[in-house]
């Protein structure tokens, strides 16, 4: 743009020059037209030449950068070439951010799993709908969930989640009728909402419940005990209906499973050093969990989990069967889990498949 003024400038200032003369004689100066030639002549080449050398020096610039390595950023801030992405591994040299994003995409075709997005659309909830909070489906003769902690009393539980399968589209494996049900303490009865972390899957002061026929009749359902009504500090800034949508995820960096398989589909398209994948240089350590953590965070049934920090199946061989994900609720704008923090409750699939919901694994984390 500097270099394309610098042009015209040049080629106008011959006619503004020889103006500037004959104004100057028309009032008495009677200078050599010579001079005002030259000058003129001097002062285009001037411009011509200074825009000629912008114009090319920006289209070196242009076509440099067409033809440069993609750049990243890494942790500490610096740019980070295809050129210096692997250079910590020296048999990877010639590696680029596309041969990585191959991995990645032949990832998601082998690990992909069906999953519903959950979407809180706010408004007054209905008591057969799927929701976070509100008022719970409770059938005649059913005894409402309390906290069985000695300390506290059997307080009555408060209902976190409830999904009708009868209303959402299909998931493999799911119930395709009934309501689930999740129910924890809150803040008050304990500091964890429920949390065990010394046995995940102790159902005391958090309990799954499955409703396999819905009664329809409004007028012959339980209300909830009037406890449930207090505004004790609770994970939900408010209750809402919740819209699903369908989608499929690839497994994320922070499932338990991920490090084997993924180095093994990683070998496949680029040879490597590293014996797992925190070996990998930073750089491409960083664009993975990206990608990956992009389909991995927000609410969701099915699919995969996402964690703030390490997956707890990960350390507990007792709980690594437990691969299928019923339930995340990850923090947002209406959701909070301590310092923004996600929840995940996991099952077995043996165990779903029978409709036995009382070995469920509920934990949250935080940063």
């Amino acid at each position: 743009m500097i270099g394309t003024c610098f042009v015209i400038a040049g080629i106008a200032s011959t006619p503004l020059i020889i103006l500037a003369q004959r104004s100057d004689r028309s009032h008495g100066f009677n200078e050599s037209p010579v001079k005002y030639i030259l000058g003129a002549i001097a002062c285009t080449i001037l411009f011509i030449a200074i825009g000629w050398i912008k114009l090319r020096n920006a289209d070196q610039k242009v076509r440099g950068e067409s033809a440069s390595p993609r750049v990243g950023v890494n942790s500490r801030g610096g740019a980070t070439s295809d050129a210096d992405l692997l250079a910590d591994d020296p048999s990877q040299s010639n590696v680029s951010f596309a041969d990585v994003d191959t991995v990645l995409d032949r990832w998601a075709e082998t690990t992909s799993l069906p999953c519903l997005r959950v979407e809180m659309t706010g408004g007054p909830t209905g008591v057969f709908d799927s929701k976070f909070g509100g008022k719970p489906y409770l059938p005649p003769g059913f005894d409402y969930p309390v906290n069985t902690n000695p300390h506290t009393e059997h307080k009555p539980l408060k209902l976190l989640a409830q999904l009708n399968f009868g209303h959402l589209p299909r998931l493999p494996g799911f119930p395709t009728q009934g309501i689930l049900q999740f129910y924890i303490a809150n803040q008050e009865d304990e500091d964890t909402f429920g949390l065990d972390l010394d046995n995940l899957t102790q159902q005391s002061a958090f309990r799954v419940v499955y409703h396999s026929d819905v009664i329809e009749d409004e007028s012959r359902l339980l209300e909830p005990p009037p406890e449930t009504h207090a505004s004790y500090y609770f994970p939900l800034e408010k209750d809402s209906r919740i819209e699903v949508t369908m989608a499929t995820q690839p497994m994320p960096s922070t499932d338990f499973r991920f490090d084997v398989a993924f180095m093994d589909a990683y070998r496949q398209v680029i040879p490597t050093q590293a014996a797992a994948s925190f070996d990998l240089p930073e750089a491409v350590i960083e664009h993975i969990d990206e990608v990956l953590r992009v389909k991995s965070t927000g609410h969701r049934i099915g699919g995969y989990p996402f964690f703030t920090q390490t997956d707890p199946r990960e350390d507990d061989e007792t709980l690594r069967d437990h691969t299928v994900m019923l339930l995340q609720i990850d923090s947002d704008d209406e959701v909070c889990w301590g310092d923004v923090g996600v929840a995940n409750f996991f099952i077995t699939p043996d165990a779903l498949a029978r409709r036995d919901f009382s070995n469920v694994i509920y934990t949250w984390d935080c940063t």
